[in-house]
C-alpha cells in the first residue's frame, strides 16, 4: 500500500506562524485515509486526545500516543480494500488547511471534502461513515508549550502581562525612595532627621540665646560687679552669628547630599560582572593591579563579581563601588559617588561646632574678666543665670573631639587613598595598589569627576519577585 506525502512539522508550523490559508499540492490524489500525519509528543501535553483518530476504523496510517514514553506507534489499516471502498478526493479539490487556536494549542485541520457543488460525496470508510477531519499539530505547539507560565512558587508570582513599573518601585535592596526615586536613604531614616536636628538646634540657641545674653545687656545677677552691665562688643553680635549660619547651610547640604544620592550601587545580574561559566561560580577571581594581586569576589546575592574595593552592605543589602563604610548619621552607605559630600559634612560640622564654641567660650571668660567673679563662683552664677551657656559649651566641647578625630582620620585615608574598610581589614598585605603618592592622591580625590550611576532608577522592569527580595545577605557583608 503506497503512502501520500506526508506533511512535514516544519511545514506545519510555518503554516500555523503566518496564519495564512495554505492549499496543499495537486499531485495528492490518494484518498484522504491514505495521507500520513504527524504530531507532537503528548509529553507536552498529556491531557489532549483526538478521539476521532482514535475511533476511525482504518485509515493508511494513524498514531497512537505511548504515555510512557512519548514516542508515535504507527498501526496500518486492518482492511486492506477499505480505500478502494472510499470515495477518491478529486485531484482539482484543494486541500486547504485551516488554522485555528483551541485550548491554547494550534492546530492545523487538513480539509479533503470536496464541495456539494462538484457532485460528488463526502469520503467514506469501509463501512459507510463519514472520515473525521484529520487534524495535524505543527512545530507552533511546541513553541506555545515553552511560552506558557512557569508552574507557581511560593510568593508572589510574575506574570507575563504585568505591567511595568519604575525601578525604584521594584527594588530589592532596603533602601527608602523619595521624590519619585529621585531621592533615596538606607533604611534608617529617622537618623538623617535626627542629624538635621543635632545640627539646627545649638545653631538656633547660640543666636537666640547665647550671642545676645554674652554680647550686651545686664551682668550676672551676684559678685561684688552685679550691678554693673556687660561693654557692647566692637562689632554686633549679627555679625557674630553670620560665619555660624553659612557653616550651618554648608553643612547641611553635604549633609542630604551624602544622604539623599546612589553612593554607588551595583547593579544586581549585571551581564558585564556576572559568571559567563557553568556550575557554581569560583568565590573569587584574582587579578593584578600595579604589581599587586586584588581578588574580586563573587556576591550570591547580586550575582556578580564585586570590582575591586566594593562590598555588599549589610543594612543596605546592596553591593557598593569603592565602600568605605556605612554611617548611620547619614542614613546611607559612603561610596565612590558621596564620599567627597560626606566628608565635607564632617569638615563642616566640625568647624561649626568649634566656632560656636570658641565665640561661646570666648564671651564667658570676657564676662568673668569684667564682672571679676572666682573661678567657682563664676562657673556657679553662670549655670544659674544663664543656663543655655553652659549647654552650648558642653554640647559643643562634647562634639568637638570625635569630630577632629573624623576629620584626622579621614584626612589620612586621602593622603594614602585608602577606604575605611582597607584600614580595618588590610586586604592587600603590604603595599596599597591604589595609593599614587601625596600629590596624585590629592589631586584624584579634589578634581576626579563624580563616578556615573550604574541603576537607572526610572527604568521600568518588571514587578519585583518576592523570592529575590528576600534573598540572603552574603557571609562576607560588611557594615
Amino acid at each position: 500500500m503506497s503512502l501520500g506525502r506526508p506533511m512535514s512539522v516544519d511545514s506545519m508550523g510555518e503554516q500555523a506562524e503566518d496564519q495564512h490559508l495554505l492549499a496543499a499540492s495537486p499531485a495528492a490524489s490518494a484518498s484522504l485515509s491514505e495521507a500520513a500525519f504527524e504530531f507532537v509528543s503528548p509529553a507536552v501535553f498529556p491531557e489532549m486526545v483526538l478521539p476521532e483518530l482514535a475511533e476511525a476504523p482504518c485509515g493508511a496510517a494513524f498514531q497512537s500516543f505511548a504515555a510512557a514514553d512519548s514516542t508515535a506507534v504507527t498501526a496500518p489499516c486492518p482492511a486492506e480494500d477499505c480505500a478502494a471502498s472510499a470515495t477518491p478526493v478529486s485531484p482539482q479539490t484543494p486541500e486547504v488547511v485551516e488554522v485555528s487556536e483551541k485550548h491554547g494549542l494550534l492546530q492545523a485541520q487538513a480539509s479533503g471534502h470536496p464541495s456539494p457543488r462538484d457532485g460528488q460525496s463526502p469520503p467514506l470508510d469501509c463501512g459507510g461513515n463519514l472520515l473525521p477531519a484529520p487534524r495535524v499539530l505543527g512545530r507552533a505547539a511546541l513553541e506555545i508549550a515553552a511560552s506558557l507560565p512557569a508552574p507557581a512558587v511560593q510568593g508572589r508570582s510574575r506574570s507575563a502581562d504585568a505591567p511595568l513599573v519604575p525601578r525604584w518601585r521594584a527594588w530589592p535592596g532596603n533602601n527608602l525612595f523619595f521624590c519619585s526615586g529621585r531621592c533615596m536613604t538606607g533604611p534608617e531614616p529617622a537618623m538623617l532627621l535626627c542629624t538635621s536636628g543635632l545640627l539646627v538646634l545649638p545653631v538656633c540657641l547660640f543666636l537666640a540665646s547665647a550671642l545676645p545674653s554674652l554680647s550686651s545687656g545686664k551682668a550676672l545677677g551676684s559678685g561684688p560687679n552685679s550691678k554693673r552691665s556687660i561693654p557692647a562688643l566692637p562689632v554686633p553680635a549679627l555679625m557674630l552669628g553670620i560665619p555660624a549660619i553659612v557653616l550651618l547651610a554648608f553643612a547641611l547640604h553635604s549633609l542630604f547630599r551624602a544622604a539623599c544620592m546612589d553612593p554607588g550601587i551595583l547593579g544586581r545580574k549585571d551581564p558585564k560582572r556576572s559568571y559567563a561559566g557553568t556550575g557554581e561560580p569560583p568565590a573569587r577571581i584574582e587579578e593584578l593591579i600595579n604589581g599587586v594581586k586584588v581578588s574580586k569576589k563573587w556576591c550570591s546575592t547580586c550575582e556578580i563579581y564585586r570590582p575591586p574595593r566594593s562590598k555588599h552592605c549589610a543594612f543596605c543589602n546592596n553591593c557598593v563601588l569603592r565602600f568605605d563604610h556605612h554611617c548611620p548619621w547619614v542614613s546611607n552607605c559612603v561610596g565612590v559617588r558621596n564620599y567627597r559630600h560626606f566628608l565635607c559634612f564632617v569638615l563642616s560640622t566640625f568647624l561649626l561646632a568649634l566656632y560656636v564654641f570658641g565665640v561661646a567660650l570666648y564671651l564667658t571668660i570676657r564676662l568673668s574678666k569684667t564682672m571679676g567673679f572666682g573661678g567657682e563662683l563664676f562657673l556657679a552664677s553662670l549655670a544659674s543665670s544663664k543656663p543655655s551657656v553652659v549647654v552650648l559649651l558642653s554640647f559643643t566641647g562634647c562634639i568637638l573631639i570625635p569630630l577632629g578625630n573624623l576629620v584626622v582620620f579621614h584626612s589620612y585615608l586621602v593622603i594614602t587613598n585608602k577606604t575605611t574598610n582597607e584600614e580595618i581589614t588590610g586586604p592587600y598585605n603590604g603595599r596599597n595598589p591604589f595609593n599614587l603618592g601625596f600629590v596624585r592622591n590629592c589631586r584624584q580625590f579634589l578634581r576626579t569627576p563624580q563616578e556615573p550611576v550604574s541603576v537607572q532608577m526610572q527604568a521600568m522592569v518588571p514587578p519585583l519577585d518576592l523570592n529575590e527580595a528576600c534573598g540572603q545577605v552574603p557571609f562576607d557583608a560588611v557594615v
